[in-house]
């Protein structure tokens, strides 16, 4: 019965919604990996701002997935 309930699709409410601003750098890393630096706006860790987030992805035979993710890069930019 869990798999079922984790497999069934729900709508996400308004607060959980994230808009993609910017995808601001892309860089394929010596390992072959790419490394995206995203901005969005919404969504519920921050409803009225942007974040910017770090993913790095890696290819699979079935596609790109994310292998790491570093949120909120700006916060810890801004706090060195």
């Amino acid at each position: 019965m869990v798999a079922e309930n984790l497999a069934t699709p729900v709508d996400p409410t308004p607060d959980q919604l994230i808009v993609l601003i910017d995808v601001r750098n892309m860089v394929q890393l010596p390992d072959g990996r790419v490394a995206v630096v995203v901005e969005s706006d919404g969504g519920v860790d921050n409803p009225e701002g942007t974040d910017v987030d770090l993913f790095i992805f890696t290819k699979t035979d079935s596609g790109w997935i994310v292998d790491e993710a570093v949120k909120n890069i700006d916060d810890i930019v801004a706090g060195s």
